[in-house]
C-alpha cells in the first residue's frame, strides 16, 4: 500500500506542476518532473523507469538543475 500512495503523490505533484503559460504569453517556470519527482524521495532508478530514461540521465538533469538553483 504504501507503495500505491506514493505513486499516487507523485501523480498528483506532475499534474499541479504543469506549466502554465501566463496572459501575457511569456514561458512560465516549469520544473522538470525528474526534479520533482527526486524531490519526492524517488530514486533515480524509479525515476528513469517511470519516465523511460536511464538512471545516469535523470542524475544529470537532477544535477543541473541543483546547480542552477544555487546560483541565485
Amino acid at each position: 500500500m504504501e507503495e500505491l500512495v506514493k505513486y499516487a503523490k507523485a501523480i498528483l505533484a506532475l499534474q499541479l506542476q504543469r506549466p502554465v503559460v501566463p496572459a501575457n504569453g511569456e514561458a512560465g517556470t516549469a520544473v522538470k518532473p525528474e526534479v520533482l519527482l527526486a524531490g519526492l524521495g524517488f530514486t533515480h532508478k524509479e525515476i528513469g523507469d517511470l519516465l523511460g530514461k536511464s538512471p545516469n540521465a535523470v542524475n544529470m538533469v537532477v544535477k543541473k538543475a541543483r546547480k542552477k538553483g544555487s546560483k541565485t
